[in-house]
């Protein structure tokens, strides 16, 4: 069984679930990533029920973001947990919207989130909504004074004021 990994100073700069073997989950103890590229923890760190101690020092780490790396396994498996559900509820509001978008322009870092239909969004109302979303799922959520129906709503709403505005132009 695979109970320390080291992994430091590789270059890494991701690392899929499937990185993994399928019984790390249960024997890893140890995971070394230091000094390498890695933007987030790879997804099955929070499945890895007897991971004590991670090293992840010396990466530009957005997520978790890195005040919360030195609280411990819980309150990362907690972080974890609840930006994957924010990440599943995101998706389906975007859906539920009938947006179309990438998923995998959302994380680690959010970019040209929405992929078409964008209709009479500016670059720039695009760019905002790119830096929202940006902060809702991959910054410290907890501090993000905004929901997910409120950032989607306001993009809704830019676009369809953007839309009357074209039409009364053109009617007049």
């Amino acid at each position: 069984p695979l109970v320390p990994l080291r992994g430091s100073h590789n270059r890494l700069e991701w690392l899929s679930v499937d990185s993994f073997g399928p019984r790390t989950a249960t024997t890893l103890e140890y995971l070394g990533l230091a000094n390498n590229n890695l933007l987030e923890l790879p997804g099955c760190v929070p499945a890895c029920a007897k991971l004590s101690t991670l090293q992840v020092e010396y990466n530009p780490l957005r997520n978790p973001p890195p005040e919360l790396v030195s609280q411990g396994m819980a309150v990362l498996r907690q972080y974890c947990e609840l930006r994957d559900a924010r990440i599943a509820a995101f998706e389906n509001l975007l859906t539920e919207y009938d947006f179309e978008f990438e998923a995998s322009h959302l994380v680690p870092q959010s970019f040209n989130v929405r992929t078409g239909r964008t209709g009479f969004l500016t670059p720039d109302d695009l760019e905002a909504f790119d830096a929202a979303v940006d902060a809702y799922l991959n910054g410290p959520y907890y501090k993000n004074p905004s929901t997910d129906t409120e950032i989607l709503e306001r993009i809704d709403t830019v676009r369809h004021e953007r839309e009357h505005v074209f039409y009364n132009v053109m009617l007049q």
